[in-house]
């Protein structure tokens, strides 16, 4: 979409965020929302609409969050069990997404790259250490850009299929309907207001983006998450060389955005 944001913990305890100027837009195909528990058939009938209209009316999204959630029947759900969001953890494995593709689904399926070192890893020679961030902040950034994408570009941003290093995701972002979706394991960012992304945006757009961290940085994300569903956040701290970054995309079209222009796409279900 618009921007890749990524941080970097380096020796001099200094935490660097850029944003690159290149807009890589992502095409937003709706399939069908999904639910990470069953709402009840007023909630699921209002989520329905606010959905349609893109978040559009803030009264709607304030009625749909005071409506409490009804336990689960035959009748009061919103998808078949098998299409729902899993649990937190199936056989010791975080869930990857908050629903499971159709069965007659043939595109790409997100797997969550969830198998943290045990061990913090070696650290790395790191190449942008030989730059000063605070007098050579391009070439800094730059460096940090280019040891993001070496590996990803080719993997298509699968985390787990990077050849040059294996990068991770966090667990848990699959709960709600603003959860990892199935295809990219994409999750809900802040909408767009008109006029944000340029001066001739005249709608809202939503927002979808995946984060993910370095060996180094999924060995503290590991560490946290020892127990999934009781998180030990007792002196977290990234160690020296973590990196984490984060691709966003937006359903902003080209007429609206010009600048996105000839940017990737990605069909995702949001």
């Amino acid at each position: 979409m618009t921007e890749l944001k990524f941080e970097v913990n380096d020796k001099s305890g200094a935490k660097s965020q850029a944003s690159n100027d290149k807009a890589e837009k992502g095409h937003m195909a709706s399939v069908r929302d999904g639910e990470a528990f069953p709402f009840s058939i007023e909630a699921l009938k209002l989520l329905e609409e606010v959905r349609k209209n893109k978040f559009a009316n803030p009264d709607d999204q304030k009625k749909l969050e005071s409506i409490v959630p009804a336990p689960a029947s035959s009748s009061d759900s919103a998808y078949p069990p098998t299409e729902r969001a899993n649990p937190a953890t199936v056989n010791g494995r975080f869930a990857d997404s908050r629903e499971k593709p159709p069965v007659d689904y043939k595109g790409p399926v997100f797997k969550l790259s969830q198998d943290y070192p045990q061990q913090l890893p070696a650290e790395e020679n790191l190449p942008w250490m030989k730059y000063d961030f605070k007098t050579q902040m391009p070439e800094y950034m730059a460096a940090v850009l280019d040891y993001i994408l070496d590996g990803n570009v080719e993997a298509n941003f699968a985390a787990q299929k990077n050849e040059t290093r294996k990068w991770f995701h966090a667990p848990w972002l699959h709960y709600g309907v603003s959860g990892r979706e199935y295809t990219h394991g994409l999750t809900m960012e802040r909408n767009s207001r008109p006029g944000e992304l340029s001066y001739g945006q005249t709608k809202q757009y939503q927002n979808w983006g995946i984060g993910m961290y370095n060996p180094r940085g999924a060995y503290t994300l590991g560490q946290v998450w020892k127990d999934p569903e009781n998180p030990n956040v007792s002196n977290v701290k990234f160690p020296e060389g973590a990196v984490s970054f984060k691709l966003l995309f937006t359903e902003a079209p080209v007429k609206d955005v010009p600048y996105l222009k000839g940017s990737p796409e990605l069909t995702a279900n949001i």
